[in-house]
């Protein structure tokens, strides 16, 4: 990782709009041309697009905005319950999740955001491509003194506060596909994943991990292996990294006091109008189990209810195949 952090210190002075010469590079870090170089080649490695002229130097392709934990708190909505040192950027980390994961449970709430991720994962451990610059990728800790019974249902709460952040910004079509991803049009937006730790008769601690695609270069998207979209093919102006951070914690915060306050049902309506699978034919896999049938929504708790032969069926959890 200490490595990866070097090579952040070189993509900080890359420009999208002019070459710097390696030398330039090298003079102001104090190392050689050869090192930036390296650096260089390490960038691309992890998905940042990078062109090089002989003679001019090296170019970004995309502009590169560095998360700030002073202008994402700067831009929050009156009233969240988050203050300035609760929220955290690291440069590079195994996964903003595993980090908070690791930290013993806590009332405070914390915020993680990462340049890059060398482990980040979805939740069937696939792999979650990460380019640096290329979206936000971050981890918010809750504690829910009284979690509601519908508590199975948070991650679709946090996959309506993701779409209603995202239309404050005039960002539209964004639909929600059971149980963890945002879509457009079908192509994958922004992913979730959570983690729970639980207290016997006690409060519930979250680890709610995000993931939004902002700002995808070509070379991330060959190594994803599936439809994708970006903020940036969807927004009609051009947006701050720091100023979505902003809202979609300012919308996770006012929804999560909600759904503690009133559980999913305050949530079913807006459901429904994002239901990207509504009405289409499904096969799921439930471990060694396969059910087939067409999606029916979801019920007070958030599982996916799956019509077959006029029998209803609630799905819990489970990999799901579109069939056309």
């Amino acid at each position: 990782m200490r490595q990866l952090d070097r090579a952040f210190d070189v993509l900080e002075l890359l420009s999208n709009e002019e070459y710097r010469s390696g030398e330039n590079l090298a003079a102001k870090l104090g190392v050689s041309r050869v090192a930036i170089w390296r650096q260089i080649e390490r960038l691309k490695k992890i998905g940042v697009d990078i062109s090089s002229v002989s003679g001019q130097g090296y170019r970004m392709q995309n502009d590169f905005e560095t998360l700030n934990p002073a202008k994402i708190y700067e831009n929050l909505e009156s009233g969240i319950d988050l203050d300035e040192s609760s929220i955290r950027v690291t440069k590079v980390v195994d996964s903003t999740n595993a980090v908070l994961m690791r930290l013993p449970p806590s009332r405070e709430q914390q915020v993680l955001f990462s340049e890059y991720q060398t482990a980040g994962k979805g939740r069937r451990e696939d792999e979650w491509i990460s380019p640096p610059g290329g979206g936000l990728w971050f981890s918010l800790s809750r504690c829910f003194e009284n979690p509601p019974s519908s508590f199975s249902a948070l991650g679709l709460v946090v996959g309506i506060s993701v779409i209603s952040g995202l239309q404050k910004l005039g960002i539209k079509g964004l639909q929600l596909k059971w149980p963890n991803d945002v879509v457009f049009e079908g192509a994958k937006l922004a992913g979730i994943l959570i983690e729970l730790r639980s207290e016997v008769s006690g409060p519930s601690f979250a680890v709610i991990g995000v993931g939004l695609n902002t700002s995808l270069g070509l070379t991330a998207r060959r190594r994803i292996n599936k439809k994708v979209v970006d903020v940036e093919q969807l927004s009609k102006k051009p947006l701050s990294r720091n100023s979505v951070a902003s809202v979609l914690l300012s919308s996770l915060d006012e929804n999560l006091r909600a759904f503690e306050e009133s559980g999913f049902k305050s949530f079913h309506d807006r459901w429904k109008n994002f239901d990207f699978l509504f009405g289409k034919e499904l096969k799921i896999l439930c471990g060694s189990r396969v059910e087939t049938g067409l999606a029916a929504g979801v019920d007070e708790i958030g599982a996916l209810l799956l019509q077959r032969a006029g029998e209803v069926k609630q799905i819990l959890s489970g990999h799901i195949i579109e069939l056309v």
